[in-house]
C-alpha cells in the first residue's frame, strides 16, 4: 500500500465515480442491446483514467496508491517473483488433484471466443487492461482505505468485494484477491499485484486455449 492511507473523501469520490460510470455504460448497452469484450475494455480504461485523476488531484499524488516511481522497481521484482512462486504452487496443486483423479482444468478453464479478432481482444482486455483498472480500485483504493485500521481486515474486505464483483470466479478470485492484496502490502507498489494479476489471467486464458 502507499505510505499514506486513502482519505475518506477520496474513497467515496472513487466509489461514486465508478457507480456512475457503470450506470451510464449499462444504460447505453441496454439501449443498443449489446455489450462486447471491446466495450468492457473501454469501460475499464475509462475507470482507470478516472480513478487516477481522482487520486492525482489529492495532495499526496499517485504515491498513495503505490504508483510512486521510486517503488516501481520493487513492485516489478515482487510481482515477478510472486508470480513464479504462485505458478509453482499452482502446478503442485494440479499434481495433487491429478493424483486424486480430479481434472484441475475443469476448475480453471475459461470460455474463450472463437474468432481470432475476438480472441485477441479477450487476451488484451482480460490480460492487461482489466488487471490494471481492477488493481487501482480494489487494492489501490479499497485496500488502501481499509488498511488504516487493520491489514488483515483490509485483505478480507478488499478480497470479498473483489469476489462479489466476479461471482463467476469463486475460489480462483478469492485466492487471487488475497495474493494481490498481500503483494501490494509487502511491496508498497501497485505494480506488484498488477503484474501477478495480469500474468495469472494470461496463464489461465492460455491454458484454456491450448487445452
Amino acid at each position: 500500500m502507499g505510505t499514506t492511507p486513502i482519505q475518506t473523501k477520496t474513497f467515496l469520490i472513487a466509489v461514486v465515480a465508478l457507480v456512475v460510470i457503470k450506470i451510464i455504460v449499462t444504460l447505453i448497452a441496454n439501449a443498443k442491446d449489446t455489450f462486447s469484450m471491446g466495450h468492457l475494455g473501454l469501460l475499464r480504461m475509462v475507470e482507470a483514467i478516472v480513478l487516477i485523476l481522482i487520486v492525482w488531484c489529492q495532495k499526496k499524488g499517485l504515491g498513495i496508491i503505490g504508483l510512486d516511481r521510486n517503488r516501481l522497481r520493487s513492485g516489478l521484482n515482487t510481482g515477478t517473483i510472486w508470480s513464479l512462486v504462485f505458478a509453482a504452487i499452482t502446478a503442485l496443486c494440479f499434481l495433487v488433484l491429478l493424483l486424486l483423479k480430479v481434472d484441475p482444468l475443469d476448475l480453471i478453464r475459461v470460455p474463450l471466443p472463437q474468432t481470432p479478432r475476438d480472441l485477441m481482444i479477450f487476451f488484451l482486455v482480460g490480460g492487461l487492461i482489466a488487471p490494471i483498472s481492477e488493481e487501482i480500485f480494489f487494492r489501490g483504493i479499497i485496500f488502501g482505505y481499509f488498511s488504516r485500521w487493520n491489514t488483515t481486515n483490509a485483505v478480507v474486505i478488499s478480497t470479498l468485494i473483489f469476489v462479489l464483483f466476479h461471482p463467476q470466479g469463486g475460489l480462483t478470485q478469492a485466492v487471487g484477491g488475497v495474493v494481490f492484496a498481500l503483494a501490494y502490502h509487502f511491496s508498497h507498489s501497485l505494480l506488484a499485484p498488477i503484474i501477478i494479476h495480469s500474468l495469472g489471467n494470461t496463464a489461465l486464458f492460455s491454458i484454456s486455449f491450448i487445452w
